[in-house]
């Protein structure tokens, strides 16, 4: 009995410690990442966006590989299926025309009718990728779900009416549906705080702020970073995954930090405050510690100190969100390009050689690995540009939003603003 449940736990480590425990000892090249998007562009629906049929996802990693790819390529296909699916789930009753915000997914495939729930990472996510790139009878158990089935301009031209005065008429209507919906009973609201969701919307907020020049964005990014960074932290330098009414719970998770160094990244970026690669590295260096793999790479899901189990787990594969091991090489990567510091390189080479296997037989789900793949193999490509005040520097980013790093000063030195 007892050599059979060894043999059980030995299987079960093997099975979470991944597929390519024992594999190749090179990082991918970049020919799977296009055998990859050449099967999402075989799937993609080209007339109403997304992939597949019903119930429709947004598969948001799947639209960010095939828009960073773009950048690269030109490939003008890769840009129509992000583009026409930006565009049906904005113009769809996916997303919440009155109220705002998108929900989980879409029960048909014209994202019509909705699935009625709003998740945090969905939005959050959702904006990232946006801010890169109602009939007589009703359309739903006899009720309007309301959507754009035209834009206002051609609706308005259909109609020989002013677009602005439209406009403002819409406006005016959405209110006064809005004010109506707000008497009704509302659907109850989980209202704990994630550590690893609520980076996901600073790194939406902080990169929507930089390109839309909202400040007001960029502010709600930065302070909800530091009240993650204050009032979810542990003894130690270490942090909570949740807190809810003012209690700090669960020891944070290997996605919980990699998505915050992606969200403090994001916050410099949009704010040139040195703190944040500080702050940033601090928790790399954490992941590093606690959570990676030393003998096979990659990153577990739970701390070397946290509480036993009979095998750790590695979070290779998208779901709802980034899976965790894709996050944590990005972050990685984009920290190390920063800062020049080798173990961040290291640590996330190890990472996109332990998800090899994945990578190359089970691309389907793993497209935030594949696109840390694609930034591990354009690592090399920096423009620096030399601003003499802070205030031309600012105009820089400005024009250039999503492709500088404000900074004051020799990156190597550190001279960033404080």
């Amino acid at each position: 009995m007892l050599a059979h449940a060894t043999g059980i736990t030995q299987s079960l480590c093997e099975l979470a410690a991944g597929p390519n425990a024992k594999g190749d000892s090179q990082v991918p090249g970049v020919k799977v990442i296009d055998v990859a998007c050449d099967r999402l562009l075989r799937i993609a629906d080209t007339r109403l966006g997304g992939f597949g049929s019903a119930p429709k996802f947004p598969h948001l990693t799947d639209l960010d590989l095939l828009l960073r790819r773009y950048h690269s390529d030109n490939d003008p296909k890769k840009l129509h299926v992000v583009t026409c699916s930006l565009d049906a789930m904005a113009d769809g009753g996916i997303f919440d025309h009155v109220g705002g915000g998108f929900v989980r997914y879409s029960v048909d495939a014209h994202w019509l009718v909705p699935h009625f729930e709003k998740m945090l990472y969905d939005n959050a996510l959702l904006a990232r990728l946006y801010v890169d790139d109602i009939t007589p009878h009703g359309n739903f158990e006899e009720r309007n779900i309301p959507r754009l089935k035209q834009s206002i301009a051609k609706f308005a031209e259909s109609r020989s009416t002013d677009p602005n005065s439209l406009s403002k008429q819409l406006i005016q209507d959405m209110i006064t549906l809005r004010e109506h919906r707000d008497k009704r009973i509302h659907p109850g609201r989980d209202d704990k705080v994630l550590m690893g969701w609520n980076s996901l919307a600073i790194e939406a907020l902080a990169a929507a702020g930089a390109v839309l020049n909202e400040p007001r964005f960029v502010e709600a990014a930065e302070g909800v970073a530091t009240f993650i960074w204050t009032k979810m932290a542990r003894t130690g330098g270490r942090f909570y995954h949740a807190l809810r009414r003012g209690h700090s719970h669960l020891n944070a998770f290997q996605d919980d930090l990699a998505d915050f160094i992606n969200a403090a990244l994001a916050v410099f970026r949009a704010t040139g405050k040195a703190r944040w690669v500080d702050r940033a590295s601090k928790v790399a260096t954490q992941l590093i510690e606690h959570f990676e793999d030393k003998h096979a790479g990659g990153f577990y899901y739970t701390a070397d100190d946290a509480e036993l189990v009979i095998a750790r787990q590695k979070d290779w594969h998208d779901g709802s969100v980034r899976s965790g091991n894709g996050s944590a090489a990005m972050g990685l990567l984009e920290l190390a390009t920063l800062t020049g510091n080798r173990d961040f390189v290291d640590a996330a080479k190890r990472t996109l050689i332990a998800g090899g296997e994945v990578i190359k037989k089970q691309s389907a789900a793993a497209a935030q690995l594949l696109a840390a793949l694609d930034r591990f193999h354009r690592s090399d490509e920096q423009l620096v540009i030399a601003a003499r005040s802070w205030d031309e520097a600012e105009l820089l980013r400005a024009a250039y939003p999503l492709r500088l790093s404000t900074t004051c000063g020799p990156i190597l030195g550190h001279r960033w603003r404080a």
